[in-house]
């Protein structure tokens, strides 16, 4: 996602690239420079009204889009915070900018990667005093892949820019800073996920930091959203005769109900008291066209970290015919101290709003998923 990112939904799906562990560098970027010409599979601008970030308040960070850039910040006592999108990918090319803004220079940016749930991923880490590290989690244990290191190309200091790359293509990772080859890993643990974006700092001290997209992507890079209807194609209506079947009175649609919505609340309950559930028809942003949603009221039942939620929109088959990130609200009363990534803490309220598809006529099941 980002000003570049090129990835697949489909496993079979793999990058125009060669894999080879034994790869210079040299050939490394300009594999990438070859895919930057190519239009971007999604482009992130980083704007709150596509609502594909996990963003809040908690009492000690911050997580917000303003202005093309997803701002995460740490108060003072805050360890970390972290943004997630529920997009997920096996191969891609992602990059971006991480721009110091505040606070301590001594902090990390993490790009998190092949999310599959808190315990299985992989994290690129880059500490502000010039160091890198790639790490795994695997069953809940985290390991270096490649311990943290000193490279020149980093920028150091208050308010540097640095461009993180990752290039996943299979079992072969590549991490790029500021277009160094950084490191080459081969690692097949992990296949596909989600992605996060993510900030630390160490001892009691404050940070802010700005993810930003690399450059504006040329027009015909913005794709569609995949959810837009394809456009009909016009065909004259036949003139009528004497033969002609009467037409008949078209029969108004039934309003549709929460009965109507095959939901499977256990994802949810393991972790929330969930009641007050509605349907609201609502406004999407910038725009007038509206949409049918689902809305219900939530209450932690422990400390929670940051989370996303997806809800699955199944057929009779069993096969996932549509997903779409919970979007979450923590009521403003309610905040507190949870756990080190800022989340929800044990009694915490708020709201929750799931966007139903413009058809519903072939789901079975809806059933809501939680990826981290």
């Amino acid at each position: 996602m980002f000003s570049v990112l090129l990835g697949s939904v489909s496993p079979a799906m793999a990058l125009p690239i060669q894999r080879h562990p034994a790869r210079t560098d040299e050939e490394l970027l300009a594999a990438v420079a070859a895919l930057r010409d190519q239009d971007p599979w999604v482009y992130e601008p980083f704007t709150e009204d596509l609502e594909r970030w996990t963003t809040g308040n908690t009492a000690r960070s911050s997580v917000a889009i303003q202005e093309g850039v997803l701002r995460i910040r740490l108060k003072r006592g805050g360890a970390s915070a972290a943004a997630f999108t529920g997009l997920a990918l096996d191969n891609f090319l992602l990059e971006l900018t991480a721009t110091h803004h505040a606070g301590s220079a001594d902090y990390i940016a993490t790009v998190l990667f092949r999310i599959q749930d808190p315990a299985t991923l992989y994290a690129f880490q880059l500490r502000g005093t010039g160091e890198v590290a790639i790490s795994r989690v695997l069953a809940g244990q985290p390991a270096y892949l490649a311990p943290p290191a000193t490279w020149d190309a980093i920028q150091t200091g208050a308010g540097a820019s640095n461009r993180l790359g990752i290039l996943a293509d299979g079992a072969m990772l590549t991490f790029l800073v500021n277009d160094t080859v950084v490191y080459t890993l081969t690692d097949d643990a992990i296949q596909r996920g989600t992605l996060g974006l993510g900030l630390s700092v160490f001892g009691q001290e404050s940070a802010e930091i700005a993810y930003r997209p690399t450059r504006e992507p040329a027009p015909s890079a913005v794709p569609e959203s995949p959810t837009a209807a394809p456009p009909v194609a016009s065909t004259a209506t036949p003139a009528p005769t004497s033969a002609s079947t009467p037409t008949a009175t078209p029969v108004q649609a039934r309003p549709l109900t929460l009965d109507d919505l095959p939901f499977d609340w256990s994802g949810l309950e393991a972790n929330f008291i969930v009641s007050n559930i509605r349907l609201n028809e609502r406004t999407l942003p910038g725009s007038t066209a509206t949409y049918m949603a689902v809305v219900f009221d939530v209450e932690a039942k422990s400390d929670l970290g940051l989370f996303v939620y997806m809800a699955n929109f199944y057929d009779a088959s069993g096969e996932m015919l549509n997903n779409v990130p919970v979007e979450f609200s923590l009521d403003p009363a309610a905040l507190g101290f949870a756990d080190m990534l800022g989340g929800w803490n044990s009694g915490a309220y708020g709201r929750a709003v799931v966007q139903l598809p413009g058809s519903l006529s072939r789901v079975h099941t809806i059933r809501f998923v939680r990826i981290f």
